[in-house]
Formats: C-alpha cells, structure tokens, sequence
C-alpha cells in the first residue's frame, strides 16, 4: 500500500509522534490512508488534497451567489452556462464574476446564477489544499507543490491514528470503562473512530452551504 494523495499527514511524522521504527511504516501507511478518509466523512464528505482543472457542472441558485465542491477555490478560470442537452449556450465574461469567499468555495456574480431544469453551469477552477502527501510526491521545478494544507487538520489525523494503534488488537465495537460498582462495558458506535478532541477540529472545516 502506498500514501494516498489526500493522506493529511505522512508516514514519519506519525512515526516520529509515536516513536516508532521503520517497522511499523506499512501498518501506519494504511492507518493514516483510513483516518484521512474517516475524517474527510465527518467534514460532511469534504475532499481536502489540492486539484488542477476542476470541470464542475452546477445547478444554478436562483442568487447572487454559487457554490463549488473543492475548497479553498485557489484560482478561478471559467463559468459557462450548458444547455439541457449539453450543449455550450454562453461563456460568461470573467469580469462578471469573482470569489467572494475562497475558503468556502462561494462565487459571487451581481446577475445571479439562474435556477433552472434546462441549464447548468460549468465552473473551472483550481481547488483544495496541498497534502503532505502531494508536497512530497511533486517533482523539483518551478511547478513543485508546496504544502498548504492547515496543521490543525494534520493534528486531528494525527490524534486519530494515535488512539486507532493505542487500540489495534481490541474489539472495535466494544468500550470498556468503570463506575463505582466495578467495570462496565459498552458498545461504541463503529463509526466512532475520531477521538472527540480530532472531531472538534474537523467541525471547523465542515462543508459550506449557502443561506
């Protein structure tokens, strides 16, 4: 198994936060691989890793303003309106439009964004934040990929795999605990994966919706 290209933090670091060898890489690997994408279900399905050349198809909202997937929007290269059948039925000017608020992926457009069963628009854009993962897999050059994902997010991944390898070899769906008559055990939700301290953090980054 490799790090996934949306792993919100690498293999040594979580390592090196765990003070372990080299031994333990392949079960880390995939440890960090699973809590990236535990974490990204709780963001409300949010993908973090940065893309290149996002082609989105949008419905329009009957506002001023419109709504993409990846975020933060980092540049913005089209908007143009398709008809039902596919078919190209404007470009709009770039100067029509603008950001407004890149960290939700909220576009602003003073004529509105049409709602509409016989049309869509399709946004072009470059969006998301640099993975450690993408950070380290893009070659040398002028085009090389810095990180730019947040560290809290890195924190969280890193608090998920810590609790999940404090627990490696115990039942999942089983927590044990103690009152004062002795033990108790209860069964945790199977999703439940996310230390709250981790989940906390996630909430932040939770998906935009617009008002």
């Amino acid at each position: 198994m490799t790090l996934s290209s949306h792993a919100l933090s690498t293999v040594a670091v979580v390592l090196a936060e765990l003070s372990l060898d080299d031994g333990a890489s392949p079960i880390i690997e995939r440890m960090i691989n699973a809590a990236s994408d535990f974490i990204e279900k709780i963001a409300g399905g949010r993908c973090f890793e940065y893309q290149a050349a996002i082609s989105e198809y949008r419905k329009g909202t009957g506002n001023t303003r419109l709504l993409v997937e990846r975020t933060p929007i980092v540049t913005l290269t089209s908007i143009a309106i398709y008809d039902q059948d596919g078919a190209l039925d404007e470009t709009l000017e770039t100067d029509t439009y603008n950001i407004e608020r890149a960290s939700s992926g909220i576009i602003y457009r003073e004529d509105g964004f049409e709602l509409s069963d016989r049309k869509k628009y399709r946004v072009v854009y470059n969006g998301g934040w640099v993975t450690p993962a993408q950070a380290i897999a893009s070659p040398e050059g002028p085009d090389k990929l810095v990180r730019t994902l947040p560290y809290d997010l890195e924190e969280a991944l890193i608090l998920t795999v810590t609790s999940m390898w404090s627990r490696r070899g115990q039942d999942r769906d089983i927590a044990t605990g103690n009152v004062e008559n002795g033990p108790v055990i209860t069964y945790r939700d199977p999703g439940d994966i996310v230390p709250v301290e981790a989940r906390r953090i996630v909430e932040n980054y939770r998906r935009a919706s617009i008002a």
